[in-house]
């Protein structure tokens, strides 16, 4: 088939930010047909081939992109977590994200699952692509704000557990 005028040929161009499964997280400072060259903070620099590029399934975070990750509480609050602290956490986290320079396009807090040792919560954000650079600064200010949220209210954020059962003697 022919390819339309409109039809992007590749997933990212020059100056794109992109995440690859590898783990990688940067700018593309070259693209050629068969070179691609990220830039990782100021000065690292990975080069792939094309193919080698293509097969990471590069995310292109510039034309916007989720934060998504899982926050835990400790079981000593699941009487007041649906029903207290997460609307207040909720309606908290949005006041403090009106000022905050990287504002999120959405944002929300569900609870997603009852782990073993926590009670978890899911966060999602989602950012418009010019802030792409900043995700990284970004996730970690959401985290700074949850943690701040739950030593102002003095929830407790659990650690993991080990647990061990001992044998007993019988006598």
């Amino acid at each position: 088939r022919n390819a339309l005028s409109n039809e992007p040929w590749f997933p990212s161009r020059t100056g794109d930010w992109v995440l690859l499964t590898d783990g990688t997280f940067g700018e593309i400072k070259t693209q050629t047909v068969e070179l691609v060259v990220i830039e990782i903070g100021l000065t690292q620099k990975k080069y792939y081939s094309v193919p080698q590029y293509l097969s990471l399934a590069p995310t292109n975070l510039s034309h916007g992109f989720t934060l998504d990750f899982i926050w835990g509480l400790d079981y000593a609050d699941q009487f007041v977590v649906l029903n207290s602290i997460l609307p207040s956490i909720n309606t908290k986290m949005k006041k403090n994200l009106e000022d905050y320079a990287y504002s999120p396009i959405a944002f929300n807090i569900d609870f997603h699952s009852a782990g073993e040792s926590t009670l978890n919560l899911n966060i999602v954000a989602q950012f418009d692509g010019r802030f792409a650079c900043k995700r990284l600064q970004i996730l970690k200010n959401l985290q700074m704000m949850l943690l701040q949220y739950c030593t102002e209210e003095k929830i407790n954020i659990p650690f993991n557990q080990l647990v061990v059962h001992l044998e007993s003697k019988k006598t």
